[in-house]
């Protein structure tokens, strides 16, 4: 039976109520269960920004070594991007026939694994190979730990998707740090770091996935079993319609492009700091590092304000922010003021994604994983796209105006971001959601 709850999972959505299941010890599992999960979760989150970050920083030696000149490691670069975007859409459709669970630790520690033959490749041909098969991994892991967050926020009912985003960043911190140690015992080599992370990783997320969310029982379509109707066949009837669910899904990811687009353009800053500002580049090197704590800072305390506010109010406000501090940074051109810039319009980015992967996946849970496979693959799109946008944009009108163009798209996501989350609350609001006793929120 539907009832309305004042601890429902739709606060999260827009801060209002909705409608739940009533709980029952088998829907919800033991308590101690989701809050392992929920561990296990933000663990996964930053073995995946570790993993990135092993590959990352050892590009210059993977160059070196296969002697890949600049043009082809973009076309390396591009291998990536295109793998990730199919490895998306592929895990959304695993995910909602298996479930998160196996999806995740499946792809989570193969990723780890391709690790190995990007170090061990010999040539520009065995590179491009190797980096399309991780970049199809990748996007399979973004997917599936995306999907296993939502399960877990679904069942303590409240916003967790923030906190578990922060972790990716911590993780790239982390492998950098890792990264560069190795780099020391083997300075022209990447094998030795990539081969032992790559392996240490894979078994890491391996023992992860014991505490990851259990899967429903056979017939119930993968999902976990919080996605289970508390009343048998309730769920199915009220079920948005597969091609609402898909429409809604693409909204969200446009919404996701912009911000996508935004972060891309964080690259261009230092440049911008140092060409335009006329700043040292040492200087010049703090505008990234000034945007990436701002992401931090909105990522860890934007569930807070979430639970307060909801999502359609904090991607509108996010929105207006991260415009307001890109705009900041062009206006006044001194070098603090472009560092407080873009500090803000970190901040102010930071909710955005998280909360359209979240909403995307409460839209229908038994198609969860297919539609935070949609948003990330236009996310994926973004990141694709925007340097070369940017890049083009610079190169025929100068770097000022082309800062200007993930300001604007800033703005966008305030004024379609809230109708778009208001929507998909509303097809949200079909789907029965079971949730947990209030202790375990706490």
């Amino acid at each position: 039976m539907l009832s309305t709850a004042s601890d429902s999972i739709d606060p999260m959505i827009d801060g209002s109520g909705g409608h739940v299941c009533n709980a029952t010890d088998d829907s919800i599992g033991n308590l101690v269960t989701v809050r392992n999960a929920r561990l296990a979760t933000f663990a996964s989150f930053f073995l995946g920004g570790y993993t990135v970050a092993m590959w990352a920083s050892n590009v210059p030696l993977i160059q070196g070594r296969n002697q890949v000149s600049d043009g082809q490691y973009a076309i390396v670069a591009l291998y990536i991007g295109i793998g990730a975007t199919v490895g998306c859409i592929a895990a959304g459709r695993v995910v909602d026939r298996w479930g998160p669970k196996w999806t995740l630790r499946l792809s989570a520690a193969l990723y780890a694994v391709s690790l190995l033959p990007v170090g061990f490749a010999t040539g520009a041909a065995s590179l491009g190979v190797a980096a399309l098969a991780m970049g199809v991994l990748r996007g399979a892991t973004d997917t599936s730990v995306n999907a296993h967050g939502v399960a877990v926020e679904r069942r303590l009912g409240r916003s967790t998707m923030l906190a578990f985003h922060a972790a990716w960043p911590a993780g790239g911190l982390v492998g950098g740090l890792v990264s560069a140690q190795f780099m020391r015992m083997a300075p022209d080599n990447p094998v030795l770091c990539l081969t032992v992370n790559g392996i240490g990783v894979a078994f890491a997320v391996i023992v992860l996935s014991r505490w990851y969310l259990p899967e429903a029982p056979e017939g119930h379509g993968g999902r976990t079993i919080d996605d289970r109707a508390c009343v048998g066949g309730q769920a199915a009837a009220l079920s948005p319609a597969r091609s609402a669910s898909t429409l809604l899904a693409v909204a969200l990811g446009c919404t996701g492009l912009c911000a996508m687009l935004g972060e891309a353009s964080s690259d261009w800053t230092g440049k911008y700091l140092h060409e335009q500002l006329a700043t040292t580049t040492a200087v010049a090197a703090l505008a990234f590092a000034f945007f990436s704590a701002g992401q931090l800072v909105g990522r860890l305390g934007g569930d807070a304000l979430t639970r307060r506010w909801g999502a359609t109010a904090v991607t509108a406000t996010s929105g207006l922010l991260a415009a307001l501090g890109l705009a900041f940074t062009l206006a006044l051109p001194h070098a603090y003021t472009a560092l407080l810039g873009l500090f803000v319009f970190g901040l102010g980015l930071a909710p955005i994604v998280p909360l359209v992967l979240a909403t995307a996946g409460r839209i229908d849970p038994a198609r969860s994983g297919t539609n935070i496979g949609i948003v990330n693959m236009l996310g994926y799109g973004g990141l694709l796209v925007g340097p070369v946008l940017i890049g083009t944009v610079v190169v025929h009108a100068g770097l000022t105006l082309a800062l200007m163009i993930p300001a604007l798209l800033a703005l966008v996501v305030a004024v379609i971001g809230p109708p778009v989350m208001r929507k998909a609350r509303l097809g949200a609001s079909h789907s029965l959601v079971a949730t947990v006793p209030e202790s375990v929120r706490r």
